[in-house]
């Protein structure tokens, strides 16, 4: 309880926005030619924290807004990582055969 007596949120709301937003600049950074394999990797991750924190904040809370908007990013910057783990792939793939 907080000092004038409310109860708190559910805090997985808030945890999954955060982990979104984080994953949100983790997917800019994968955009970085060298190091786009590493983050692409990295944004999955976060992204997966995020929607698994988000889930379980929508269904168990009264103000969805911040579990909804973390899900949104999570679920966003997954099929992100995932598109950009394969593009860097294919590309090293298609230089590995060039060469």
């Amino acid at each position: 309880m907080s000092e004038n007596g409310r109860r708190w949120g559910h805090p997985l709301g808030v945890v999954s926005l955060v982990f979104g937003i984080i994953a949100l600049v983790f997917g800019l950074f994968a955009l970085i030619p060298l190091l786009g394999l590493v983050f692409a990797v990295i944004t999955g991750i976060v992204a997966v924290i995020a929607l698994g924190f988000g889930i379980p904040g929508i269904i168990g809370s009264t103000n969805k807004t911040r579990a909804i908007v973390g899900v949104s990013f999570g679920g966003l910057m997954l099929a992100w990582a995932i598109v950009r783990y394969y593009w860097v792939v294919a590309v090293l793939a298609a230089a590995a055969a060039a060469a």
